[in-house]
């Protein structure tokens, strides 16, 4: 089982080449999503790493989803999943379609987590 900064070091990795496999980037979303049961054991610094780091994903939604859809259906994972809403990293299909300029990505992921 990896500790949570473990985890934080692999999603902050993951996010570093948008280009690899949709095997990658769905992963990267698994691993996010083990990081939402940890937050609120992370320090300062690590949740100020795990903000950017979500910035990132926001920021290159299209890419990370253009390689995910071209293996799986994302909104039909997220529904058999049964992803809520909070878990805003499963939407990455409604995210790269949004009209959001990255600046406003820390407003949207901040009104997501509340």
């Amino acid at each position: 089982m990896k500790t949570p900064e473990e985890r934080l070091h692999a999603y902050e990795v993951d996010l570093q080449d948008p280009e690899v496999s949709g095997m990658e980037h769905l992963e990267m979303l698994f691993n996010r999503s083990e990081l939402f049961k940890v937050e609120a054991a992370l320090n300062g610094e690590q949740r100020q790493r795990l903000a950017v780091a979500d910035q990132q994903l926001i920021a290159h939604a299209r890419q990370f989803y253009t390689a995910i859809q071209a293996i799986a259906n994302l909104q039909s994972w997220r529904e058999h999943k049964q992803e809520p809403p909070d878990h805003w990293w499963w939407y990455l299909d409604v995210l790269s379609t949004a009209p959001v300029v990255p600046e406003k990505a820390a407003i949207l992921v901040s009104a997501w987590a509340a």
